[in-house]
């Protein structure tokens, strides 16, 4: 039992540990409601055969069943156990078919869980809704959406705006594209080859695309991917910075003209032209030349 015990404490841990690391939260949630589920069934079956053990002992040792042990007195005690001699006592009058029915108590071990749970709800109204010595939790989420707020800006202040596809633009900076190409060769290649001509993917570097072909597009389709398409999501693998990274790259490759490309997909896509500024009046920029005589 013991070790038993010991391998599933080890094994639930090793698990805790790569749960932790997991992105999705409804999976970790879903792992600890099942260990949590998994201790209470260990313990309940641990209990009835402790119980079921001591049974067989004094049948065993009727001699040695006088001397209680003190689990024994605490379990007696805990569920008020009644002797077979006493039934009689707590026979009710109603008789249905031959069937009688003891009048046996709760067991004080539940009354007293019945106490506890009436003394903590007083408890928690009392410090929660009479004298707001706690917050509730719509007043915990208020304060930890603010804190979020203000940590986000300090790290905006302190690195910038977060990228996002609302406000992602195309950068030329060579370390920013030799990043997303190494990004791309590593999580993209094996699916757009190398080179971007496509395979079980469609081809990055002609004029049709399938979701868009600008930067907030593609930076959309690498983050939430198309799960339809067999695209996985990559946003919570790659930071916004990385994932701008490659999508700015998958730009250069378009006209690279690799070899044998995979036949175009979706729609052809024509990059809007830059907006024009406007011209300054001719008026606005003559110099003064009046010739004042005196």
């Amino acid at each position: 039992m013991k070790k038993t015990a010991l391998v599933l404490t080890l094994a639930i841990a090793n698990l805790s540990v790569a749960m932790a690391q997991d992105a999705d939260p409804v999976l970790t949630t879903l792992f600890y409601l099942v260990a949590a589920l998994v201790v209470i069934i260990l313990l309940f079956v641990s209990a009835v055969a402790l119980r079921l053990l001591n049974v067989l002992h004094k049948l065993n040792n009727p001699e040695g069943a006088a001397h209680s042990s003190l689990w024994q007195k605490l379990w007696e005690k805990s569920n008020d156990f009644k002797s077979m001699d006493q039934e009689e006592k707590l026979l009710l009058d109603h008789n249905y078919d031959g069937i009688r029915e003891l009048d046996n108590h709760l067991p004080p071990w539940w009354t007293g869980l019945l106490y506890a749970t009436v003394v903590f709800g007083i408890v928690y109204f009392v410090l929660y809704h009479m004298t707001e010595t706690f917050p509730l939790p719509e007043e915990e989420f208020k304060t930890e959406v603010a804190s979020f707020a203000l940590l986000s800006k300090s790290m905006e202040t302190k690195n910038g705006p977060v990228i996002t596809e609302e406000n992602v633009t195309v950068t030329t900076d060579a370390e920013a594209l030799a990043d997303g190409k190494q990004t791309f060769m590593s999580s993209c290649s094996p699916c757009h080859r190398p080179d971007g001509g496509g395979s079980v993917g469609p081809n990055l570097t002609d004029n049709y695309w399938i979701h868009g072909g600008d930067v907030k597009n593609i930076f959309h389709t690498i983050a939430k991917g198309v799960l339809s398409k067999g695209m996985v999501s990559w946003e919570g693998q790659l930071n916004p910075e990385k994932i701008r990274n490659v999508a700015c790259y998958i730009l250069t490759l378009g006209g690279s003209n690799p070899a044998d490309p995979k036949a175009p997909q979706g729609e052809l896509y024509t990059p809007a032209p830059p907006e024009a500024q406007p011209e300054a009046s001719s008026s606005a920029a003559l110099p003064d030349t009046t010739i004042v005589v005196e």
